[in-house]
């Protein structure tokens, strides 16, 4: 087993460094966005796009291990942004100010977080083929480039 890691990782160095990239600038991401809301519950803006982010990650595991010759598929998502909230102003256009209520800031929407880079490992991700089939569910479902994409075996 480590035989073939070691070749696969001499045979795919830049795809390796790829991978070890998105993994750094997950962490990178995430770990500068703690901040706490003053709900009652106190939960957190990382909580939230860490929830985002495992559930999103899920959900593309599943459906591209749907796709006929993929099997133990494996995603891996970094994020451009958090998310973000939209608070009410009230002004002339000048001098906008935030509406504030008893219970705090008004927040007229929730804005998700971006997604900047999704990777694929998974069994068939060799084929080319296979590749494209699962390169463009991601681009249509998130609105990525290709070139945002990695898929590999």
């Amino acid at each position: 087993m480590t035989e073939r890691i070691t070749q696969f990782i001499k045979k795919n160095k830049l795809a390796v460094l790829l991978f070890v990239g998105i993994i750094v600038g997950l962490i990178l991401v995430t770990s500068g966005e703690k901040e706490y809301t003053q709900e009652a519950d106190a939960t957190s803006i990382y909580t939230e796009n860490e929830y985002y982010l495992n559930l999103l990650e899920e959900k593309l595991e599943e459906i591209i291990n749907e796709i006929e010759g993929v099997s133990n598929a494996k995603v891996v998502i970094t994020l451009e942004s958090g998310a973000e909230s939209v608070f009410a102003t009230d002004g002339d256009g000048q001098e906008d100010k935030h509406v504030i209520t008893g219970d705090g800031l008004v927040c007229v929407k929730k804005l998700a977080p971006s997604v900047e880079g999704v990777a694929v490992v998974c069994k068939g991700g060799d084929k080319a083929v296979i590749k494209e089939k699962i390169t463009s569910l991601i681009s249509s479902l998130l609105g990525l480039y290709s070139n945002h994409i990695y898929v590999t075996e």
